[in-house]
């Protein structure tokens, strides 16, 4: 039995989640430093999730048309506005299949060859799929800006099980933020987060490296005042957080 589970972890893939408006030349660059540094692009479905009512929607299509490892996820006009950027990611998880999902953004940036194999492989070689892999964003952490901050997962890598077992892959609490801190923070109590440092995943934020538009503009104010009260996060999603690190522990045992 264990081997053939060994043989199916062999066959996995991962369902790379990047929601993009409006970022046609980002997602092009994004999309190049995928074919360059993956060791089998057949190891990758990048998932684009577009906003019927982006003015660029033809051109996304156009590139997922000619590009056989890509799908689009269509959000309705106004989906947005109902259930938030983390019902988004929802959206992507359920219109998708692959054992591996992951969270990125189209202003980030591969930068290490074969990271897909060695991701890959770390999975594969652990008892059971409770886990989340992230890799350097080029920001924080040692040899980066800010070398005293903590690697936070804004790029993670976790099995489906895990939306299988608590029922969603983001919470929504908080529907619009927090996404990235909230796997991070439910993995970190099971003390499972594993960090490639080797790996680099740059995040090209515009705080960094300028070029603000008007998505990540729109986004911000999505946000205005939630990221300046940490009470938010500890009353509103620490109770969450909490329950879905008994319900993995239980699962594990």
């Amino acid at each position: 039995m264990k081997l053939l589970t060994n043989l199916n972890k062999l066959k996995m893939k991962i369902d790379l989640f990047c929601p993009s408006r409006e970022r046609i030349n980002k997602v092009l660059t994004f999309i190049c430093s995928i074919i360059t540094t993956a060791k089998d692009i057949n190891n990758i479905n990048l998932v684009l999730g577009i906003d019927d009512d982006d003015p660029k929607l033809d051109h996304y299509l156009k590139i997922a048309q000619n590009l056989d490892f890509i799908q689009v996820v269509r959000y309705p006009e106004g989906l947005i506005e109902k259930i938030g950027l983390c019902g988004l990611w929802n959206v992507m998880a359920e219109q998708t299949t692959n054992e591996i999902i992951a969270m990125v953004g189209d202003d980030m940036k591969f930068e290490t060859p074969d990271w897909d194999e060695k991701i890959l492989k770390e999975f594969s070689n652990k008892e059971d799929n409770f886990y989340l892999i992230h890799c350097n964003d080029g920001m924080r952490g040692p040899g980066n800006k800010y070398a005293n901050v903590p690697p936070l997962a804004v790029n993670s890598f976790i099995h489906r099980d895990y939306v299988d077992t608590v029922g969603h892959y983001m919470e929504e609490v908080e529907p619009n933020t927090f996404g990235d801190t909230y796997l991070d923070k439910v993995f970190e109590l099971l003390n499972r987060k594993i960090y490639f440092h080797d790996i680099m995943i740059r995040h090209m934020h515009f705080s960094e490296y300028g070029g603000k538009d008007q998505v990540s503009v729109n986004i911000e104010k999505t946000r205005e005042g939630i990221w300046d009260d940490p009470a938010i996060f500890e009353e509103k999603l620490m109770p969450e957080i909490l329950k879905e690190v008994e319900i993995i522990k239980a699962k594990i045992a």
